[in-house]
């Protein structure tokens, strides 16, 4: 007979005591990249206040070079490498170099941009100087002027962009020692030039400024202004097969055969805008904007560095495919972040700054009174009562903050400031089609929803008998169960009426988090509730591991321990012990903690207010005996005997082949014995251990853990050696 399939959970303490690289990983916001150059697999990109990335295009990791390592500053506006692979940065400070161990600096001046001859030599703008060069280790101006751009073209002849007031602009052709000036009397003078590009095919200088873009004929002495849009481009260049590329505020630009293509590299406009664009010798084209760095080859387009779009993240949710959604929210614009394959590659605009995902894997967000729904394409949906007021015009449902999916019907909660009666717990039933109302102007259909209660609404969670458990601002705890309505408030003996957070764990119990009044200067803090059906059990910083703090999010993880989000860190409580992870003793990137997601692996997501944090320190590993089928998205791992002595045989399964590493660790987190580090084929492996460390010497008797890795995935183990 058939045995089952046995799934345990190890509970990873020993992991804190590891490299806490390994635990815990965190990604901020895109940078800026202003400036991009190459040298072989590597992809310089200069970035704003964030110095420079060194991008590995085949590998896909990074390395940041700053002012502590020798740049003249973070803010990196071009860089270029030379025919010794030194690289050249020119900063809003000066111009750095970079042999691959050694920086120099060189001019205390801002350097607008630079580019290296031919012969190896190289040019340089500043503002004060104009042009200059570099002669060993001095520098030495060659032509004064106000230039904005340099190109040094096959001829090694060099072209210089100025950057004049109205009427007075120009570009100037240096060939050895004869200048040339081009376009003073045409339509050039008018605007400055912001970057230029050469076209080795058809012996043409190109060039954008703010009212278009321009060709320079070489051979026939004569500016030419393509008969297309008179808007403002800041970033030109040209690829091996002569298609133009031009970046703007909108985004990139393809100039092909006559017809300018719009390539919507990022859905934000905002987020879209091209700072810096270049083409590699494979001819694919690399563009940095603020959301980051991307490239295109083809039609094709991906995106590089793996950040989020904005370091506020407001919620997480995690989809059927195990991809990582994270919404933010700034100044300018609602993006939406997803995490897929090991590297945030999508940024959508126009959604909410909370998400839900349904059964169905469809991504919902909510921001004021609307419903957006993600499956390819977004849709609106505003959510209104009907006909509320004395002329029988509808009311909005107010600021929604949580919503449920149940099939077709979805249940949500919301308030408003100042309140007033649209404020409360509610439903809709998205089947019911025939009472859409769709708004022409406004994008959206308009949805009746339906009153539970009017309140100031904050959170609400659902537990397995599907009673819904609503938080509010002023009026306590409710339950409903369907037709009854039940309040729990400080008459009931809670600290105080205002709940922060509500989340039901895998016994049912109800957890949520109570603000306490306090005086005007005082800095606000919680105490966190749990409820079984009958007693209120409060901890406080008094009586348990909390800090005093306000708690703004709240999760259950697979093995029922409670994550608790405040604005001191991240507290995870097991029933018994009470751990507290901030800034000062893990990788968590901020300690407001605005949202908690969980995988289906136990991986806990944090949300915060500097970025996204993951923790992989409580992974679940699953046991499967020899006849079961084996998941290939799972990393398995178990040993026998377990308790052992002398030696044990660790049995795994690997889902795909590649580079594995096997290491036992002790409790203290110091590494012992490493078993395996070799490529190695898709299945089930072994590998014997007999209970000595690397030097051969016997180890202790005690717990040990076996750490398994295999490319990007890995799994953990526990193991107990007896006397």
């Amino acid at each position: 007979m058939k045995k089952c399939i046995v799934v345990f959970v190890l509970f990873i303490f020993f992991s804190e005591f590891l490299n806490a690289e390994s635990l815990w990983t965190s990604w901020h916001k895109s940078p800026i990249v202003l400036s991009i150059a190459f040298e072989d697999d590597i992809v310089w990109c200069g970035t704003e206040n964030e110095g420079v990335i060194a991008y590995n295009k085949t590998t896909g990791t990074q390395r940041l070079y700053t002012t502590d390592d020798g740049l003249f500053s973070n803010t990196v506006t071009c860089i270029a490498v030379d025919h010794n692979e030194v690289k050249w940065f020119g900063t809003n400070n000066g111009l750095s170099r970079f042999d691959g161990s050694t920086w120099d600096k060189f001019i205390s001046q801002p350097v607008s941009d630079i580019a290296i001859s031919n012969t190896g030599a190289l040019f340089g703008l500043t503002t004060l100087a104009g042009l200059f060069t570099i002669d060993g280790s001095e520098w030495s101006t060659v032509k004064k002027g106000n230039f904005n751009c340099i190109l040094i073209d096959e001829k090694d002849t060099i072209w210089l962009g100025s950057k004049e007031s109205m009427g007075n602009n120009y570009i100037l052709r240096i060939d050895g020692t004869e200048e040339t000036v081009i376009g003073k009397d045409t339509f050039i003078q008018y605007n400055p030039i912001e970057d230029m590009a050469y076209d080795s095919i058809g012996n043409k200088i190109w060039y954008v400024t703010s009212k278009g873009f321009y060709t320079y004929n070489i051979d026939s002495d004569t500016v030419i202004k393509p008969d297309l849009h008179t808007v403002s481009y800041q970033r030109i260049v040209i690829d091996h097969n002569g298609t133009v590329w031009i970046g703007n505020d909108d985004g990139l630009k393809e100039y092909r055969d006559g017809t300018l293509y719009d390539h919507q590299i990022v859905t934000s406009p905002y987020y879209g805008k091209v700072w810096s664009l270049n083409c590699d010798n494979n001819g694919i084209i690399w563009i940095g904007t603020r959301g980051g760095l991307y490239s295109i080859d083809g039609s094709i387009a991906e995106r590089h560095l793996s950040c989020i779009y904005s370091d506020e993240v407001m919620s997480i949710v995690i989809d059927n495919e195990g991809k990582i959604w994270c919404s933010h929210s700034d100044d300018s614009s609602t993006l939406v972040s997803c995490f897929y394959r090991n590297i945030w590659n999508v940024g959508l605009a126009g959604l909410g700054e909370f998400l839900c995902v349904d059964k169905n894997g469809t991504i919902w967000s909510h921001r004021g009174s609307t419903l957006f729904k993600y499956n390819g394409a977004v849709s609106k949906y505003n959510i209104v009562y009907e006909g509320v007021f004395d002329d029988g015009s509808d009311q909005s449902v107010g600021d929604i903050q949580n919503i449920y999916i149940d099939g077709t019907i979805i249940w949500g909660v919301s308030y408003t400031i100042p309140m007033d009666s649209g404020s409360g717990f509610w439903w809709i039933d998205m089947s019911d089609t025939d009472n859409y109302k769709y708004d022409d102007k406004q994008g959206y259909y308009v949805i009746p929803g339906h009153a539970i209660f009017k309140a100031d609404c904050t959170d609400f969670a659902v537990d397995s008998a599907k009673n819904f458990w609503i938080g509010t601002i002023y009026n306590g705890l409710y339950k409903y169960d369907g037709t009854t309505l039940t309040r729990y408030s400080e008459a009931e003996g809670l600290s105080g009426n205002s709940i922060s957070s509500v989340e039901v764990d895998r016994n049912d119990n109800v957890w949520f988090g109570v603000l306490h009044p306090r005086p005007r200067e005082e800095k606000s803090f919680s105490s966190l509730y749990s409820f079984n059906g009958i007693t209120f059990t409060e901890y406080t910083a008094e009586n348990s591991g909390l800090e005093k703090a306000q708690i703004y999010s709240l999760a259950c993880d697979h093995n029922n321990t409670k994550w608790i989000g405040t604005d001191a860190g991240v507290v995870r409580f097991g029933g018994e012990t009470w751990t507290t992870f901030n800034t000062q003793n893990s990788g968590l990137c901020d300690n407001k903690v605005n949202a908690i997601a969980v995988e289906k692996n136990n991986t806990i997501w944090f949300g915060t207010d500097n970025g996204v944090s993951r923790y992989t320190g409580e992974m679940i590993t699953t046991s499967v005996d020899e006849n079961t089928t084996i998941p290939q998205s799972l990393l398995l791992i178990r040993s026998y005997p377990n308790h052992f002595n002398p030696s044990t045989t660790i049995g795994f399964t690997l889902p795909e082949a590649g580079s594995s590493t096997l290491i036992i660790y002790n409790i203290a987190g110091q590494k012992v014995r490493g078993l395996v580090a070799e490529s190695m084929t898709a299945g089930r492996h072994t590998a014997v251990w007999d209970g000595k460390d690397d030097s051969g010497a016997p180890v202790s008797a005690g717990i040990y853990f076996t750490r398994l890795t295999c490319g990007r995935r890995t799994a953990t183990g526990k193991m107990v050696m007896v006397k």
